[in-house]
């Protein structure tokens, strides 16, 4: 994906976040994310709300885009707002990328998610995930669930708790049943994996490949399926253990939503991708500040190549944890680009993951001052850092 140099003026106006969130916006800051507030939505918007996901404030951020005319396939945005949830105590947290439609988007979304949930204290998180295809996709498998769910209609059925509710409100509830009397009709049922396209399944291989060079333990979740009104391709939930029994509970919900800007005013897909993070909040105070000028980072970590980029995305974290400010922006893949945006925030190191040092484990590190420059062990970069610092 070649990203040219940006011709486009940034959309919204960025903010220095205080609140609740104040350690997630540092840490998604640092993925290359950007603090922004929602436009209010309209009253022709409101018929897309959604009680369990809350669509209608990406409504308003395609709408917003839309509006400008700005194309995020050309310059693609990494956003991250907070609302609050009505009528509860809580405040929701929400990250997106839109304008990237390859995996790489997944990778750095879900790599983001988890190292904020980490830094709130949730940890063995675990992922579970699903694809549910592209637009012809979810009517099909629809369909053939009805169909079958016709068929076998079952006194077990109606005896469940869950599944009965199901059959009247949500047929696609059914595939999260656990009750083991059920579980053998629920096994034949179709699923929604079973309907991707070719490019589906290429795209969701692409995802499946990412976490396991990240090493995140994930299930395939055939009962994710989200709205069928937008929801495309990728859907999941990153969940921890709770109480004392340990039981998984959702920590986080994150689904493709390319269909939804063809029910705004950009009256087109878009690609985009969001994940919501839900805490309690005693105190609802946030503050938002204009921000004047770039952040400027301790180091600017740039990678050439998927490889490099998986490399790059886990020495982030390390770095992170080693109070290393280092910033990147992951779904840039062309040098320039890299390198006009680490010279805007002009950071003291840079370092250069190539397909080599990817390969090799190591990396390019150099110190812009001195104009000099070493190859290092990835894990020992925090060390040439710091001597550097001293």
């Amino acid at each position: 994906m070649d990203i040219p140099v940006p011709s486009q003026p940034f959309p919204f106006t960025t903010y220095e976040y205080k609140g609740h969130f104040a350690k997630a916006a540092t840490i998604a800051e640092r993925y290359g994310f950007n603090v922004v507030t929602v436009p209010k939505l309209q009253k022709k918007e409101r018929s897309l709300k959604s009680p369990e996901r809350f669509a209608e404030s990406r409504v308003a951020l395609l709408r917003a885009i839309s509006e400008v005319r700005y194309d995020p396939k050309e310059q693609p945005l990494l956003l991250m707002y907070t609302e609050k949830v009505p009528y509860r105590p809580l405040r929701r947290l929400h990250l997106d990328i839109i304008g990237v439609s390859s995996g790489a988007a997944e990778a750095v979304l879900l790599y983001t998610t988890r190292a904020i949930l980490r830094e709130y204290g949730y940890d063995n998180l675990s992922l579970a995930i699903n694809s549910v295809g592209g637009r012809n996709a979810q009517p099909h498998f629809r369909a053939e669930l009805t169909a079958y769910y016709r068929t076998h209609l079952h006194a077990t059925l109606n005896e469940c708790p869950h599944c009965s509710v199901a059959l009247k409100e949500n047929l696609t509830d059914v595939l999260a049943c656990t009750r083991e009397q059920c579980a053998m009709i629920h096994e034949n049922a179709p699923k929604p994996i079973h309907f991707l396209s070719e490019s589906s399944r290429a795209h969701f291989h692409d995802v499946l490949e990412a976490l396991e060079h990240f090493a995140i333990p994930y299930t395939i979740a055939h009962h994710l399926v989200g709205d069928e009104r937008y929801t495309t391709r990728t859907i999941f939930e990153l969940r921890a253990p709770h109480g004392r029994s340990g039981t998984p509970v959702s920590v986080a919900y994150g689904e493709r939503y390319d269909n939804l800007g063809t029910l705004t005013r950009a009256h087109r897909d878009i690609p985009a991708i969001g994940v919501a993070i839900d805490t309690n909040c005693s105190s609802l105070r946030e503050s938002y500040k204009e921000r004047t000028g770039p952040q400027k980072p301790t180091a600017h970590i740039v990678q050439m190549g998927a490889p490099a980029r998986f490399k790059g995305l886990m020495l982030m974290e390390l770095l992170r944890t080693k109070n290393i400010d280092a910033h990147a922006t992951f779904l840039e893949q062309t040098l320039a680009e890299q390198m006009r945006l680490a010279k805007k925030k002009s950071p003291p190191f840079l370092v250069i993951i190539g397909h080599k040092e990817a390969m090799e484990n190591t990396a390019i590190v150099r110190h812009v001052e001195s104009h000099t420059q070493a190859t290092v062990p990835l894990e020992d970069i925090p060390r040439h850092i710091a001597r550097f610092r001293i």
